[in-house]
């Protein structure tokens, strides 16, 4: 998903100090270099800025380094890089930094798939170096997303493919020095994009694909010295998590991400809530549903939208809120610091849903209406992975969040602070 961007404050102190560094000597010129698409095809060498350590196979506390309760994994939008880029990041919020995205072709091998690739994975593996600001944090990529599972069923389709695929994946994982790879299929069960190639077998060849996988990740790990760590990029729709083979899938993975966001957007038929923490649809339903289906929750992350959804031709309703009314059109993915200044606004009324733990805007004048987010949301959510002893939490996506009011809402609460 390519967000509608807002702007945001920089030129803090963390990011002068951050720019020092990358413009220091010692940074490989050759790797600076930009190309639009490129394919991994052998086997490279091991990255000379690899991390010390590794993730237990399951487990939550091992993942952080900043002594939170639960790990904190943020989501780096490679594409956003001249609005937001890798120097921006917090990395003292973070536990692990995870990069979109890279796609996969149908023969296997993987793309680039924006011009900032190269230039923000040398960054990232720089800053997260020893003696860099995010030295603490491990880092891994997605392969896939939602805009490139266009040929993921024809990757994973035969063993020649998902060989290759494994192999490039560990490739770029050496080379630039991450810790582990995403596997975001979006999705063998259906319900992606129109363009996806689809096959029948799709479920047990994603099953196939993650073995794959982990088989090269354990000799890759044994000849390196390493554990490195595969995980998989979850559904938070029941009808897409009971298709798959959850329990043969537990048992290769050392966590799920589960997307419990996107529960409502262009195609809803009311005005509904993005992310609702409780409910149905909501993260506690997608988490019992894959705990139901054989993922021990300590091997489950819980997504937080960073972001929010806006309406408009919205009447009010019977209560006054616009919830649950018919909408005109969809205006746009506002990201959460456009979320604050609509909050701040007095044109907007603020609602907060007692069940499902959210808020949401109202503008009757102007018939709008936004499924929100802010720092109450994330506390609730974070506050929720907790209660329900899953692994940790995560956000979708970083630049969408100003100032890092969210990020910290969310850290303070993985802390038991503020939760």
């Amino acid at each position: 998903m390519v967000p509608t961007t807002w702007g945001r404050e920089g030129g803090s102190e963390r990011a002068a100090s951050i720019r020092r560094i990358l413009a220091s000597p010692s940074r490989p010129d050759d790797l600076l270099s930009t190309t639009r698409r490129r394919l991994l095809e052998s086997t490279l060498p091991v990255g000379a800025a690899v991390l010390a350590g590794c993730l237990d196979r399951v487990g939550s506390t091992a993942d952080s380094a900043g002594g939170r309760d639960l790990p904190v994994l943020g989501w780096y939008p490679g594409w956003m890089r001249e609005e937001y880029p890798p120097e921006d990041v917090a990395f003292d919020l973070l536990d692990l930094l995870y990069y979109a995205n890279f796609e996969p072709a149908a023969d296997g091998t993987i793309e680039f798939t924006d011009e900032h690739d190269e230039p923000n994975l040398a960054d990232i593996r720089e800053l997260t170096a020893p003696g860099g600001p995010g030295e603490d944090v491990r880092t891994g990529f997605a392969v896939g997303g939602w805009n490139s599972s266009t040929h993921y069923s024809d990757a994973a389709s035969s063993p020649e493919s998902r060989e290759r695929l494994a192999r490039n994946a560990i490739s770029l994982m050496r080379e630039y020095g991450f810790e582990g790879f995403e596997i975001d299929w979006e999705y063998p069960t259906g319900g992606g994009r129109a363009e996806n190639a689809r096959r029948e077998d799709d479920v047990e060849n994603a099953l196939a694909l993650v073995e794959e996988c982990r088989r090269q990740l354990d000799e890759a790990g044994e000849a390196d010295g390493r554990e490195y760590v595969l995980s998989y990029s979850g559904p938070s729709d029941p009808n897409h998590v009971r298709p798959l083979d959850v329990e043969g899938l537990s048992e290769h993975l050392d966590w799920v991400n589960v997307m419990s966001y996107d529960m409502s957007g262009p195609s809803s038929p009311t005005t509904a809530h993005n992310a609702p923490v409780y409910g149905s649809p909501s993260a506690e339903e997608a988490v019992s549903t894959w705990a139901t289906e054989g993922m021990d929750r300590s091997q489950l992350m819980v997504g937080h939208a960073f972001y929010g959804r806006a309406f408009d031709g919205v009447e009010p309703g019977p209560n006054d809120d616009g919830l649950g009314q018919d909408f005109e059109s969809y205006e746009a993915t506002i990201d959460g610091g456009e979320c604050a200044r609509r909050i701040a606004d007095g044109a907007w009324s603020y609602h907060w849903d007692d069940h499902a733990e959210v808020p949401y805007l109202y503008a009757a004048d102007e018939r709008n209406w936004v499924s929100a987010t802010d720092p109450d949301y994330v506390r609730a959510a974070t506050g929720f992975a907790r209660d329900a002893d899953c692994r940790g939490v995560f956000c979708w996506e970083l630049s969408y969040d100003y100032d890092d009011e969210l990020l910290e809402a969310m850290a303070d609460a993985a802390s038991g602070s503020g939760g």
